[in-house]
């Protein structure tokens, strides 16, 4: 999805307040989340508090 915004929107999606929002939206844009467990972590603690979701336990 956001290779299609990158494409059809290029000049919006390269100055520093579109690009400021977007990390601000998705905060592992361009992280892999297979590099590190903490990242990962942080990332579904995020998800599940802004969507109301109960985490599943991990063991």
């Amino acid at each position: 999805m956001l290779k299609f915004l990158q494409k059809c929107f290029k000049d919006q999606m390269n100055s520093t307040t579109r690009r400021t929002k977007l990390k601000e939206m998705i905060p592992s844009s361009g992280k892999h989340l297979t590099t590190g467990p903490e990242l990962t972590r942080h990332i579904r603690t995020r998800t599940h508090s802004v969507l109301q979701l109960t985490p599943i336990p991990t063991h």
